[in-house]
């Protein structure tokens, strides 16, 4: 199961290399878009959240953490692994869009699993739908109070999930 993650990661990051190596000619703002709508695509495949799992694994008493962890493990090789490669081969500006998405893509996935911790597959997505608008709303008007809101949001629903841990419902 690791092992084939990674191989996913590696494969991954290899397929936006190649990608980007004819971006290589256009100019900073063209390479930042590609590099970014890449990283997004990309990481789209590696962040695969399955409702039922997750709530099985509640219910057997796996803490948050443990299945986030196990949610955002591919993405996180395939940041280890694209971030170097890009710094050294594309430079600094590359590899910082590559970390800032796969950040982005991390909260997604957490708070996806913290949601269907919570709630049925349909309510979970149309909630993590509203709350994700809501952050993206806060980081375009207040990018201040961006860190605040998002820490208060993870802290309500880890507080509510802990509750559900060995919880048949």
């Amino acid at each position: 199961m690791v092992r084939s993650g990674l191989n996913r990661s590696v494969a991954a990051a290899t397929v936006l290399l190649l990608a980007l190596l004819p971006a290589r000619t256009l100019g900073t703002n063209a390479l930042m878009a590609v590099v970014g709508i890449g990283t997004v695509l990309l990481a789209l495949i590696l962040t695969s959240v399955d409702d039922a799992i997750v709530r099985f694994m509640t219910i057997a008493g796996h803490g948050s953490r443990h299945i986030i962890a196990r949610h955002i493990r591919g993405l996180a090789s395939f940041l280890a692994v694209a971030v170097s490669a890009y710094w050294v081969m594309l430079g600094p500006i590359v590899a910082g869009i590559v970390a800032a998405v796969c950040a982005a893509m991390m909260l997604l996935v957490s708070l996806r699993v913290l949601v269907y911790r919570l709630h049925a597959k349909r309510f979970a997505d149309l909630l993590v739908s509203i709350l994700a608008g809501l952050l993206m709303l806060v980081a375009y008007s207040m990018p201040v109070v961006l860190p605040v809101i998002a820490l208060a949001m993870f802290w309500q629903l880890q507080r509510r999930g802990r509750a559900k841990t060995w919880l048949l419902t």
